[in-house]
This record gives C-alpha cells, sequence and structure tokens, in this order.
C-alpha cells in the first residue's frame, strides 16, 4: 500500500503539466499500450495497487486507531491525485464516459471493461494469430509478433473463476474462428455481424 508517502509533491508529479503517458487513450486501437504505460508508470511511483484496490478495500483494512485514520486519508489522497492523472491520460472526445469515475480503480476498470470486449480487436488479434508465419523476418522479429499477440489474447481473454464468463470468452472465441474461415464471398456478411453493438451467438 502507498501509504505514508506523498509522491506527489509540488515541483513534480502534482504539477498541472504531470502525465503518466505521452499517448493519450483514443480507444480500443491502443487501450493496450496505453495500460502497459500506466501500469509501468505507477509500477515506478508504487502506487500499482491503487488500479486493483478501491476505497471499500482499505477500508477494511483500517482499524480505529489514529495512525490507521491517517494512513487511510493518506492513500484516498494518492488516490484522487492518481484518478486526475488518469484522466489526463484519456482523449478528451472519451472523457464523458470517464467522469463518473472518482477513483484510480473504476477509472482502470471502466476503461478495460470498454476497450478489451470489442469483437472486431478480438477478430483481429485471432486473424494474426492463425496467421502467424515467420517468413522473410528474423527469428527475434518474429517472436516479437508472437509476444504481441500472445500479450493481446490475454487482455482479451484474461482468466477468470466466473462460469457465466468463461462461457461467454468461448462462445467469442469460437465465433470469431467461424468468421476467420468464412471464404471471401461471405466478407459482407463477416463485416455486418463486426459492425454489430452486441455480439451474437453462432446459432444466431
Amino acid at each position: 500500500m502507498s501509504f505514508g508517502i506523498d509522491i506527489f509533491d509540488s515541483k513534480n508529479i502534482g504539477s498541472s503539466s504531470a502525465m503518466i503517458t505521452t499517448e493519450p487513450l483514443m480507444g480500443s486501437s491502443n487501450y493496450l499500450a496505453w495500460a502497459f504505460s500506466i501500469e509501468l508508470w505507477c509500477k515506478g511511483q508504487c502506487v500499482q495497487d491503487h488500479l486493483t484496490n478501491n476505497a471499500c478495500v482499505v477500508e477494511e483494512k483500517a482499524k480505529a486507531s489514529e495512525a490507521d485514520d491517517k494512513a487511510k486519508t493518506q492513500w484516498e489522497k494518492v488516490d484522487a491525485q492518481l484518478c486526475s492523472l488518469l484522466w489526463r491520460s484519456i482523449d478528451s472526445k472519451l472523457m464523458p464516459l470517464f467522469l463518473p469515475s472518482q477513483t484510480c480503480y473504476s477509472v482502470w476498470e471502466n476503461a478495460r471493461a470498454l476497450f478489451t470486449n470489442d469483437i472486431s480487436r478480438f477478430y483481429d488479434v485471432i486473424s494474426r494469430m492463425t496467421n502467424l508465419k515467420k517468413q522473410e523476418s528474423n527469428m527475434s522479429t518474429y517472436l516479437g509478433h508472437v509476444q504481441a499477440v500472445m500479450e493481446e489474447f490475454e487482455t482479451l481473454m484474461s482468466v477468470t473463476t466466473n462460469v457465466n464468463k468463461q462461457q461467454e470468452h468461448k462462445q467469442t472465441l469460437f465465433l470469431v474462428l467461424t468468421l476467420v474461415g468464412l471464404p471471401p464471398d461471405r466478407d459482407s456478411v463477416r463485416d455486418q455481424i463486426l459492425a454489430s453493438p452486441a455480439v451474437p451467438t453462432i446459432d444466431e
């Protein structure tokens, strides 16, 4: 926990010009790169717990002692400053989606929910995965492409103990594999499904 240390002094991170990442979040097209930048920055400042904990988690750990009350107040102060920095890392066109998120955790989870369930992006990842070939690139470049696809797949298909979520992941995976295998004369069908606001089942 980032208790007892204010990393946001007035001369450095707390200034109005402070930025976590140089490339703002634009949507699903750059979510993965944005998320990696945010995680790396937070690890460097030893505040990565703010991405996974909300105020309620901290409140449960806080006791009635004066020291714990101060620790809780300090955590909330750092979290508010971090939330402000996260807001600055998001494109202004997307801000209406994030203004209700008043904690670092809620901003982080909101972004993941919005931009890791994109069926078009998942189709792109699966297409690249099923067409991985070394071709003319050297081995290091080829393995780099493999690693990049693996990381994107893990982001979109994160491990979960939720049975309903697992079933949803399985349905999405097989739907996308079905779309990838369609012949060129069915491009219009594939494009229509990928543009759909709701992900259909294979039967639909």
